[in-house]
């Protein structure tokens, strides 16, 4: 079953919030050591025309058009893209909607798409069909989202154990006036997290053949999203989501790596694709 996931409910936009609180400079850096980096090196290359969508403040069009590969983005959130304008006015980045792309039919060679089809709570069949329509026969898309993995599944049990063994004494106290009710926050969809099955699933029902697999974190030894964002404990800078972890957590990713278990806490996932 798909891992469905709520945050507290926002007066604002949460994506404008997000953007207005990210800096070019922090995500350029994580570029340097991002785990897409392998695979960019095998699918990507400098007479294919690229779009990422879903690009948010482009570090990777930003990254990639220095390189001098043909790329461009696009996103649907105005402020983000005002923003990326702003800074470097070279790029090419359009305001528009993954779902629902401005350029022809088979008109592009790749299609690059990194935590976007998560967030829409009616599943990812129709950016997905997008995604399709507008690459070559033969284009690929690399398609990467959260990941259900082995670490997030073991600690929603461990969770859900310990809820329903505070449940009766919470109960107890509040019904008793030992303790205040507390209230409980108003919550709003964020995304999904897929198993690898489940993303294999919606990337072949789009039309795709699918040529690989991979799991993602940070290459970086000092560095991890997954543990980062599942052990706040390990947290080198709580206020920062530099992903650098403290010395007890860089000991934990070396020996989960030294063991073959980086599929145990990768946080994100992702596919390659073909239009066949």
């Amino acid at each position: 079953m798909v891992q469905k996931i709520f945050i507290p409910q926002k007066k604002a936009n949460q994506w404008d919030e997000y953007w207005q609180r990210s800096d070019f400079l922090r995500e350029l850096s994580l570029c340097q050591s991002d785990g897409l980096l392998p695979i960019f090196r095998k699918y990507l290359h400098k007479n294919q025309k690229i779009l990422e969508a879903g690009c948010g403040l482009g570090k990777w069009v930003i990254y990639f058009t220095q390189r001098n590969y043909q790329i461009e983005g696009l996103d649907n959130n105005r402020f983000a893209i005002k923003k990326l304008k702003k800074y470097f006015p070279e790029i090419k980045v359009k305001l528009a909607d993954v779902q629902n792309l401005p350029y022809p039919n088979n008109s592009l060679d790749l299609y690059l798409s990194f935590g976007v089809i998560e967030h829409f709570e009616n599943g990812p069949k129709k950016a997905l069909s997008e995604a399709f329509r507008v690459l070559k026969p033969k284009g690929v898309a690399i398609i990467e989202t959260p990941y259900d993995n082995y670490q997030r599944r073991f600690l929603r049990k461990f969770n859900w154990l310990k809820r329903a063994f505070k449940y009766p004494f919470k109960f107890l106290i509040e019904n008793l006036g030992l303790r205040k009710k507390r209230k409980s926050a108003k919550m709003e969809f964020y995304e999904y997290h897929y198993t690898r099955r489940e993303l294999e699933t919606f990337i072949k029902k789009a039309g795709f053949e699918i040529l690989e697999w991979f799991a993602k974190d940070d290459l970086a030894p000092q560095k991890s999203l997954g543990l980062w964002l599942d052990f706040p404990r390990l947290r080198r800078e709580i206020k920062v989501a530099d992903f650098m972890l403290t010395k007890p957590g860089q000991r934990l990713k070396k020996i989960y790596n030294l063991l073959g278990l980086a599929l145990f806490y990768s946080a994100c996932h992702g596919l390659v694709a073909r239009k066949p």
